[in-house]
């Protein structure tokens, strides 16, 4: 038995709608790097708000992910603010924001 139209679509667009999303680079020629970081903030089915921060070298086929859940959207965005100034102390440049 399938659910009326107007239940099920709240819930496939709430957990499947992507929130803000920061894209950095940092590059150094003279010491070969050439890095970035990716961070995400969207809804899923456990918590509230995630974020999800990526981060590898530039062109890798493999980079790295961590999930930080948070109990709201406010938690999520202060997150996001935190971790987005440590990488621009640390010399990345913001490339994209969505």
């Amino acid at each position: 038995m399938s659910q009326p139209a107007d239940v099920a679509l709240p819930l496939a667009t709430s957990f499947m709608h992507f929130y803000p999303k920061g894209h950095r680079e940092r590059v150094d020629p003279t010491r070969n790097i050439r890095r970035f970081y990716s961070l995400v903030c969207q809804g899923n089915f456990f918590a509230p708000a995630v974020v999800v921060c990526t981060w590898g070298r530039i062109g890798s086929t493999r980079p790295q992910s961590r999930s930080l859940p948070c109990t709201s959207w406010a938690e999520a965005r202060q997150a996001m603010t935190k971790l987005a100034r440590r990488r621009l102390r640390r010399g990345y440049h913001l490339i994209r924001w969505e």
